[in-house]
């Protein structure tokens, strides 16, 4: 029950975070119009971006060594510091030199909206990286605390700063730097006051971490260029107004692909400890079986539903979001496959997998997006969504030794399995508390334990 209870508590938190990032959307989008929609999509990609590759891969590094030694919590917490700061400065660095060489990418934001992109970067790098530490620790309320409390913040001080009094995006930004700027400084705090007996320096943690965090980081970054791009090269080639209406399609796309990565992140963290191998079949057949009619339900409502909620002023995302949304259904499945291989130390086929789709998608953003626009984008991300599924999917199969069938088609058990394990925790009851005891696990079929073989060898 452990794995489903933390699964549905980081979804309850999850589901928070989505409600606020859509309604955040929708109030900049009314306010702001697409232009303006543009400028901050802008703005976001630039702090996810940095935040990612700021960390040098140490979030899963800290998730990974943390759920095999908590003696290590409190050199993971200092490491986590200084790489954060450390971090932020080659992304400032980066970014204000992509503004010296071309400054086309970074058309619409001004001094004051650049500077304050880059001062929000170092919270999202320190909250990400010791997000991941407490999930590493077994504290899924910690670990959700930063991305819902921030996406929170956000909405909240969307709705009085731009709905209300219609301040400027860049008094909003301000508020939004010394909020949120409080909610990091507890969460660090907090970490260390509950932290585990241990050193706070071990040089010979760095470079095992950096080891193992460079595999992830790659992976990452990969992934990132992908997902995020886009957004950089329609601002680029169409400006703020296309960016706007490309961000919108990308966010409702990335709705398919949200259950998924929570679900596979407390994966990640089972299957380091190796004691989860054989869920990662049913979470696939599961997440498979649940979100391929709901991508379809999208599909054929995303013209009443960007009309309705953004305005018939984007009406030029329905389009691009029906292109995006078979990829961004399969990257759903591949996400959930990536981070049980992650618990497995990350085999290097599945980091260097990402580098083809990476080309194919760059190559086609240049050569889609002035032929096509929006469009153009949408078609170049869906192809490389599928690429990347398929490369992964077909490793996974190999390493694992499972059939196909076995881990996209849902079974009858695991509906059985899904409902005892949720009544058992709707109702308090201790019968089913270790998924790993017996009673657990002989609700398994035999392919199940087969398949649990097979990928533990």
């Amino acid at each position: 029950m452990r794995f489903i209870k933390s699964a549905f508590t980081t979804l309850a938190f999850k589901a928070v975070a989505m409600v606020a990032g859509l309604a955040i959307s929708v109030v900049i989008a009314r306010v702001l119009g697409p232009e303006g929609r543009g400028i901050y999509a802008l703005v976001m990609t630039i702090i996810v971006l940095s935040a990612s590759l700021g960390v040098f891969g140490l979030t899963a590094s800290n998730t990974y060594f943390i759920a095999k030694d908590e003696r290590k919590t409190r050199t993971i917490g200092m490491q986590s510091f200084i790489t954060g700061g450390l971090g932020s400065v080659l992304s400032i660095l980066t970014i204000y030199l992509i503004q010296i060489i071309s400054p086309s990418v970074l058309r619409g934001l001004n001094d004051t909206l650049l500077f304050l992109t880059c001062a929000l970067i170092p919270l999202f790098l320190w909250g990400n990286l010791f997000s991941f530490a407490y999930l590493g620790r077994g504290r899924i309320l910690a670990f959700n605390t930063f991305e819902t409390g921030q996406r929170v913040i956000f909405f909240a001080l969307s709705l009085v700063l731009l709905w209300q009094l219609r301040a400027p995006l860049e008094a909003y930004l301000t508020t939004v730097l010394v909020v949120v700027g409080l909610l990091v400084a507890g969460y660090i705090v907090f970490y260390f006051s509950d932290a585990a007996p241990g050193p706070l320096f071990d040089p010979g943690y760095t470079s095992l971490s950096l080891s193992y965090g460079m595999k992830s980081y790659i992976a990452t970054m990969l992934t990132l260029a992908i997902m995020r791009s886009g957004v950089l090269f329609v601002n680029y080639y169409g400006g703020n107004v296309d960016a706007g209406l490309f961000a919108v399609a990308q966010q409702i796309s990335e709705l398919v692909i949200i259950i998924p990565t929570v679900v596979g992140t407390v994966l990640f963290g089972r299957v380091s400890k190796g004691d989860s191998y054989y869920l990662t079949p049913m979470v696939l057949r599961t997440i498979a079986a649940i979100f391929l009619p709901v991508t379809l339900l999208m599909y054929f409502g995303s013209d009443w539903l960007i009309v309705t909620v953004f305005g018939t002023e984007f009406v030029g995302s329905v389009s691009a979001l029906k292109i995006m949304l078979p990829g961004a259904f399969l990257l759903g499945l591949e996400v959930v496959i990536a981070k049980d291989l992650a618990g497995r130390g990350y085999p290097w086929p599945a980091v260097l997998a990402w580098i083809p789709a990476l080309l194919i998608n760059v190559a086609g953003f240049q050569i889609l997006i002035p032929k096509f626009g929006v469009d153009g984008a949408a078609i170049s991300v869906s192809i490389s969504f599928t690429l990347i599924f398929l490369l992964i999917a077909i490793y996974y199969i190999k390493l694992s030794k499972a059939k196909i069938a076995h881990l996209f088609i849902m079974r009858r058990e695991d509906v059985s399995i899904l409902r005892a394990q949720l009544l058992s925790m709707v109702s308090g009851s201790m019968a089913a508390a270790n998924e790993g005891k017996e009673s657990a696990s002989s609700t398994l079929s035999n392919q199940d334990k087969t398949e649990a073989q097979g990928v533990a060898g």
